[in-house]
């Protein structure tokens, strides 16, 4: 059996078990409140014991099909849906959810590895395959509470496993295609369709949204290959930046340095203010 104790100020007497895994909170033994998990492993991230008055909250949840379910728990300022409450109960609640959606997801068998991961700036599944193995990403806001339901994400985005050369972006009004990527829009966008033939300087683009520790300001990021191409990592903190892709028909805006380009920065040069 695999034991962390933590003394936490905000917390009762709790222990959770799971299979070969226990979490103490502010006892050795005779808890106030003991839940016993018996579908996933319940781990922590922190090497803190003496947490305080810190939150401890749910940081990341796995499902390997293989292996089963993983739910990480951390501690720190964070507050928010995934936050446990001082006597544990809504872990269920939460750890059901997402027993629900793994349920959700489509063709689930045909998937080998699933990670929620609650600290992004968007609500969206990511889909791609490594190894010839089909992964799924989950990205949600940390108040993200209907995770469990599909309806409510923003969009599903889908790596392709071969790339086209076709140098353009299209949005059709509801599936964004690029040479690498299919982004399939859950919740409609407010914008209208658009075309971009992307300039014969740009070698790639590549789509990220920030979560968690990575979160910068920057939109658009962009590197100087040694043929002179510029690879451009574009970044969605929210959804109308989807119309900054149109920016990149004509990147003669952008410096001949690597660096990146906040909102701001990008209104400043492309519009002048």
């Amino acid at each position: 059996m695999s034991e962390k104790r933590f003394k936490a100020s905000i917390y009762k007497k709790i222990m959770v078990k799971s299979s070969g895994y226990c979490v103490k909170i502010n006892c050795i033994d005779r808890p106030k409140f003991l839940y016993e998990i018996k579908d996933a492993k319940v781990l922590t991230s922190s090497g803190v014991y003496n947490i305080g008055n810190d939150f401890i909250y749910v940081d990341t949840m796995e499902h390997n099909n293989n292996e089963g379910k993983l739910i990480r728990i951390e501690s720190g300022d964070r507050n928010s849906y995934f936050t446990l409450a001082p006597d544990f109960s809504n872990i269920l609640e939460i750890t059901g959810k997402f027993s629900t959606l793994i349920e959700l997801m489509s063709r689930s068998f045909e998937w080998k590895h699933l990670i929620l991961e609650p600290t992004c700036a968007l609500n969206y599944i990511k889909c791609y395959e490594r190894d010839l193995s089909k992964l799924v990403d989950v990205y949600v806001n940390k108040n993200f509470k209907d995770f469990d339901n599909l309806e409510n994400y923003d969009f599903i985005l889908t790596e392709k496993t071969n790339s086209d050369s076709s140098g353009q972006i299209i949005f059709d009004g509801e599936i964004l295609e690029t040479n690498n990527y299919i982004v399939k829009f859950i919740r409609r966008p407010t914008f209208d369709k658009f075309t971009v033939n992307l300039d014969s300087k740009i070698n790639n683009v590549t789509f990220g949204v920030p979560y968690g520790y990575y979160y910068t300001p920057d939109i658009i990021s962009r590197y100087i290959l040694d043929n002179r191409k510029y690879d451009i990592h574009f970044k969605i903190i929210k959804m109308e930046h989807f119309l900054y892709l149109k920016l990149l028909n004509d990147v003669s805006w952008l410096d001949d340095c690597d660096e990146g380009y906040t909102e701001n920065d990008i209104l400043m040069k492309v519009y002048g203010f």
